[in-house]
């Protein structure tokens, strides 16, 4: 896995995680990938 890939994955969870664990809800810009994909499950 390339460093670029991982930046790209961690940035997802992150951004899963910021959103989970706050009652703000998510730009529409990032709610589609946000909730249709977790590359961890989470």
């Amino acid at each position: 896995m390339t460093a670029e890939r991982l930046g790209m994955e961690f940035s997802k969870v992150w951004t899963h995680l910021k959103y989970s664990t706050s009652n703000l809800r998510p730009p529409d810009r990032v709610k589609a990938p946000v909730t249709a994909y977790h590359p961890l499950g989470l």
